[in-house]
């Protein structure tokens, strides 16, 4: 198991050589081809590095009181304060 930016876990276990499930923080899904897991790494990696720049975005405007969330269906990261819209 290995923990990504202290937040987010991988688990994958075989239940017979040709059976993978993945275990997500969200959900438990049988992975049943390459394409199908290349996506899942590749939306949890997406959604682990977004979630970190918020985190980032929040921590470098908190003394102006920025706000800072990621918008799922365009996959970004938005950030407001004082006025301003990243």
């Amino acid at each position: 198991m290995r923990r990504l930016l202290h937040s987010r876990t991988l688990r994958f276990t075989f239940s017979s050589p040709s059976s993978l499930v993945a275990h997500l923080s969200q959900a438990t899904l049988p992975v049943s081809s390459i394409p199908q897991l290349s996506r899942l790494l590749r939306d949890e990696t997406e959604q682990c590095l977004l979630q970190r720049i918020c985190e980032m975005g929040a921590e470098m405007t908190d003394r102006l009181s920025g706000t800072w969330l990621v918008d799922m269906p365009m996959n970004r990261v938005v950030g407001k304060w004082e006025g301003q819209t990243l």
